[in-house]
């Protein structure tokens, strides 16, 4: 599945992204990228759009979407 969504906010170790109105989850900072990053604005800044594959992004419901 493909998750296609837009940053909304971030902490140091996971960004939120807004998945479609109403529905926000973050992913971990393990599962920005098949390097290691440091901080998160390394790889997403808040307002940009984020497109993943397989990675797992967690909601209020604890849902993942892989």
């Amino acid at each position: 599945m493909r998750v296609i969504g837009t940053v909304t906010w971030m902490f140091d170790f996971c960004p939120f992204v807004e998945m479609e109105p109403g529905l926000e989850g973050f992913v971990h900072i393990g599962e920005l990228a098949d390097r290691l990053v440091r901080q998160t604005t390394d790889v997403v800044k808040p307002g940009q759009l984020w497109l993943e594959s397989g990675a797992r992004c967690f909601t209020n419901t604890q849902a993942t979407l892989a």
